[in-house]
């Protein structure tokens, strides 16, 4: 009888084990206070990509465009992808615009947006690297969405009660 649980036990302990070892694990989401402030400029500048990346960040930009249903490669199909540029449009100061990826449960977000919406996103930088037909290597930030708002409910929620 005492094999008998011990073989049971063990058993319980190997699924258990087998199980965790091939489920991915998802970071969580961090609180609203835990992301990092990250000017727009700097983001896009290429040169901050190591210190950036895999950090979650708060960035204020402005809404450019939907991209045409195509994804960074490696992304399921339950994401979308959009343009952003800095809060003051394209310029010679912020130059490029943005690619950031969403997941579908904020489309009604993303789809209520026009052109030069300005709005704060919430996210994980995530590094890409480009291979040109030269042979360098690129390598840059998307940003991929948590949480998108528009800086006029953004304003609201920030602004103090009057008594």
């Amino acid at each position: 009888m005492k094999r008998l649980r011990l073989f049971a036990d063990l058993s319980a302990v190997a699924i258990v084990l087998l199980g965790c070892g091939s489920m991915p694990f998802d970071k969580p989401v961090p609180v609203q206070t835990e992301y990092i402030d990250v000017d727009y400029r700097r983001f896009v500048s290429g040169l901050y990509v190591n210190e950036l990346k895999n950090k979650y960040v708060k960035m204020d930009c402005a809404f450019a465009s939907m991209m045409a249903g195509t994804l960074p490669s490696g992304y399921p199909s339950n994401y979308m992808s959009f343009f952003v540029t800095a809060p003051t449009g394209l310029s010679a100061e912020a130059p490029g615009m943005l690619t950031v990826v969403a997941p579908k449960s904020l489309a009604d977000v993303v789809f209520s947006l026009r052109s030069r919406d300005q709005i704060q996103i919430r996210g994980r930088a995530i590094e890409t690297i480009t291979r040109r037909t030269t042979g360098s290597v690129f390598r840059s930030l998307i940003l991929q969405a948590d949480g998108i708002e528009k800086k006029q409910e953004i304003e609201k929620r920030d602004r103090p009660l009057v008594y």
